[in-house]
């Protein structure tokens, strides 16, 4: 598996999802403050340091939930915490089951960020372990 296809399996399932309108990969920040017409809820991907192991490669990401903050800020903060745990649980483990492999610990941020709308929802940082596969095919 390699990066290009580990970031479109995660965007591809985090389409999947319900209320899921826009899956991103890049600049958190400069995509959010940059788009006034997002359609929201928004699953963006950020990438960290990968490495690779011995037989492995360790893909490391922030998979962000966003959603606007509609009028009533504490009520709907909660709810769209809530259900975006949910969103990210979901598509963390089906990307695990679709690459055959453990679902790792995870712990999820609440945020609640000024972008070029009120915004809030959760992220969450997470480890892909995925075996390296031979390039070559088996007769050569």
């Amino acid at each position: 598996m390699t990066l290009l296809e580990i970031i479109e399996l995660i965007k591809t399932t985090a389409l999947n999802q319900p209320n899921v309108n826009s899956a991103v990969e890049g600049d958190l920040y400069d995509y959010m403050n940059a788009n006034s017409d997002i359609s929201y809820s928004v699953v963006f991907l950020t990438q960290q340091s990968h490495r690779e192991t011995e037989g492995f490669f360790h893909y490391n990401f922030y998979i962000f939930y966003v959603d606007r903050l509609q009028s009533d800020l504490e009520t709907d903060r909660a709810l769209i915490q809530s259900g975006g745990i949910r969103v990210l649980s979901n598509i963390i483990r089906t990307v695990c089951d679709n690459l055959d492999i453990e679902v790792p610990d995870v712990t999820y941020v609440p945020y609640t960020q000024r972008f070029a709308d009120e915004c809030c929802g959760v992220y969450a940082s997470v480890e892909f372990t995925v075996p390296i596969e031979d390039i070559c095919a088996e007769e050569y």
